[in-house]
């Protein structure tokens, strides 16, 4: 790289200035009704299924909007101590050491987001 910063020397050079950026897309999620989306958050909960997050994580914050206004529905639980900014002993207790985690009713821990389908699978709640 020159010391502008512009120019790579691979065989041939490339410009920077000129060579767009392609940023990989992100997967489309598929539409659902709110009433598909109430639907799997009550079957969630009725099954005991918790998420657990925390308010400053993008994808905790991220996995809550899949749900819409049925987020109302799930069962969360917020890890951070809005005082302290600590884990809540509640998280610690369920050993949770990464956001989002979802504890589904047989004991299974899945940390890491999951699209709806995938909710719908582990949990067995159809869409």
């Amino acid at each position: 790289v020159t010391s502008d910063g512009k120019f790579l020397f691979p065989d041939p050079p490339v410009d920077l200035e000129q060579t767009p950026v392609v940023q990989k897309p992100e997967p489309e999620q598929p539409e659902y009704s709110l009433e598909t989306l109430e639907n799997l958050a009550k079957c969630l909960s009725q099954k005991e299924s918790k998420l657990y997050g925390s308010s400053n994580c993008g994808w905790c914050n991220r996995q809550k909007e899949l749900f819409k206004e049925a987020v109302q529905y799930l069962h969360y639980i917020e890890c951070s101590d809005k005082e302290t900014g600590q884990i809540t002993s509640e998280c610690q207790e369920a050993n949770i050491t990464s956001f989002p985690t979802w504890i589904f009713s047989d004991g299974e821990k899945m940390p890491g987001f999951k699209t709806i389908e995938k909710l719908a699978e582990l949990s067995g709640c159809s869409l």
